[in-house]
């Protein structure tokens, strides 16, 4: 069992990992003294099948949160439509601000606007100053903005100044969640934040379907990945524990 652990949280996929796995579960079953006799095999079964999605469902959750990373190289190809509800049904699940569920999405798959709303981004950024190598990169014809992603959801909120904290907070929270389930389906992502200047310009914006009285919070990106990229170094750094 402790094996199974450690291999799921290496991101281990091996045959033994497996084994170690269903080791664990019997373990499980054994210690809460599920009955197997026929008298009760209905709510054993039921118990079973329980412990099952408990397990199975903390382990996925584990592999998503350590294995997800920020994409910026895609493949052409498209994402499915049920994928894509997957991932939005995953975003307005995410907590909120007195369950305020702020959050409203702009859906757009169309390369030609995907690739519009890069290049007048990148006009926008040309007008300040960055270091040299982001000022390059912003001359450049191809999508330096959205990475050439073919699936790229504008998250927006209702202008209420009073709660704008709280609605970055809500959006940071449904952009989590987007990410951690589409890892779970292939699906890489990346949140870029060089694409919220695009709320300098509220006309195209409204060309895209935002309305005049919301704004652009976080736009995500989404597509299979063409690259792996290694994981960097985490620490988890405490200012205090107070006990």
């Amino acid at each position: 069992a402790r094996i199974a652990c450690y291999e799921h949280a290496r991101g281990g996929k091996g045959v033994f990992m497996v084994i170690c796995s269903l080791m664990l579960i019997d373990a499980i079953l054994r210690v809460h003294r599920i009955p197997s006799g026929k008298e009760d095999d209905a709510r054993a079964k039921r118990e079973r099948v329980n412990i099952w999605r408990v397990y199975l469902v903390f382990m996925e959750l584990d592999d998503c949160i350590n294995g997800r990373r920020c994409i910026r190289r895609y493949k052409d190809d498209v994402v499915p439509k049920d994928v894509i509800y997957k991932i939005l049904h995953a975003g307005v699940w995410a907590p909120s601000g007195m369950n305020g569920q702020p959050w409203r999405f702009i859906v757009i798959e169309d390369r030609d606007t995907i690739n519009k709303l890069s290049q007048r981004t990148k006009e926008m950024l040309l007008n300040l100053q960055w270091p040299d190598n982001l000022k390059e990169a912003f001359k450049l014809e191809e999508d330096t903005i959205f990475y050439g992603a073919p699936l790229l959801i504008l998250t927006c909120v209702q202008k209420i100044e009073d709660f704008r904290t709280v609605h970055l907070l809500d959006c940071g929270l449904a952009a989590e969640n987007m990410f951690l389930t589409s890892y779970q389906e292939g699906v890489g992502s990346c949140f870029i934040g060089f694409g919220n200047f695009l709320n300098q310009d509220p006309n195209l914006l409204a060309e895209v379907g935002v309305p005049k009285d919301h704004e652009l919070i976080a736009p995500l990106i989404f597509g299979y990945p063409a690259e792996n990229p290694a994981p960097k170094p985490r620490e988890v750094k405490i200012l205090n524990w107070i006990k």
